[in-house]
């Protein structure tokens, strides 16, 4: 059972445990060689940023580079293929990067060897692509914008991510 803080300011949020509003009180949290939940659901939503941050610079790069090959105006068969292909090339860096700050800065690193580790990290990433695709394919049939379709990829992908890695990946 977590130790219970009580601290002079803070919110207590279920699963997560006690967060302190101190910012002070809130760094040494984050400096623990063992977090609470809360730390740790912190700095995975901190790598997640950034690995989300890669995912859609490669979407943009599209966007700069090749705008008729993502184009709102193409036939939302070709459009979803297009987009398809450019969030696929877009996971490869993305995967990578979440795998080592996951490592490193989220969870400790389980009872897998490194190699299998990222074998299973990367078919759990596969599994929330998927769910990320029907997320993102379902935006561009009702006629949203790709950005909101691809939005909508990576909020789904998200989720999936967080809770299966922490149970198969990372789990002691």
């Amino acid at each position: 059972m977590p130790l219970r803080r009580n601290y002079s300011l803070s919110v207590k949020i279920p699963l997560l445990g006690e967060i302190p509003l101190n910012p002070l009180h809130f760094i040494k949290e984050i400096r623990k060689e063992a977090p609470e939940p809360w730390v740790q659901f912190f700095k995975y939503a901190i790598c997640g940023v950034i690995a989300t941050c890669i995912l859609f610079s490669v979407y943009t790069a599209f966007e700069i580079f090749y705008p008729q090959y993502i184009s709102d105006v193409l036939p939302i068969h070709e459009k979803q293929n297009n987009l398809r292909l450019v969030m696929l090339i877009a996971f490869i860096p993305a995967n990578i990067f979440s795998y080592l700050s996951n490592r490193l800065l989220v969870f400790t690193p389980g009872r897998h060897p490194t190699h299998i580790e990222f074998i299973i990290f990367t078919g759990i990433s596969a599994i929330s692509f998927t769910g990320g695709e029907i997320g993102k394919t379902i935006m561009v049939e009702q006629g949203n914008s790709n950005l909101l379709a691809v939005s909508m990829f990576a909020i789904c992908a998200t989720l999936i991510n967080f809770i299966t890695r922490k149970l198969f990946v990372f789990a002691q």
